[in-house]
């Protein structure tokens, strides 16, 4: 073989070990990335910070007593319960 084919073959292998390189990084790193992300994902504390943050809400009774917070309290600077006497449904205003 001639010197220029041999060289021309070798910058050939070197090519295809760079772009084989490349993608083996890009598939790895990948990879990395998506189990990254289930643990995160699947983590029971990060799911519940990530929902008192996205959906903040309380639970109180008649007595403005909080049964349950979910993050809504830092929101909220007090509560007034007004008794309500009479409540007249009307359900031909809402099925209509």
């Amino acid at each position: 073989m001639k010197k220029e084919t041999k060289e021309f073959f070798i910058k050939l292998l070197y090519g295809i070990a760079a772009i084989v390189g490349i993608a083996s990084l890009f598939f790895v790193f990948d990879d990395y990335l998506s189990n990254k992300i289930n643990e995160k994902i699947t983590n029971k504390d990060y799911i519940k910070n990530l929902s008192i943050t996205l959906r903040p809400f309380l639970i109180f009774d008649q007595y403005e007593i909080i049964t349950y917070d979910h993050g809504a309290v830092v929101y909220i600077d007090s509560i007034k319960v007004h008794e309500i006497k009479s409540y007249a449904f009307d359900s031909n205003h809402y099925l209509s």
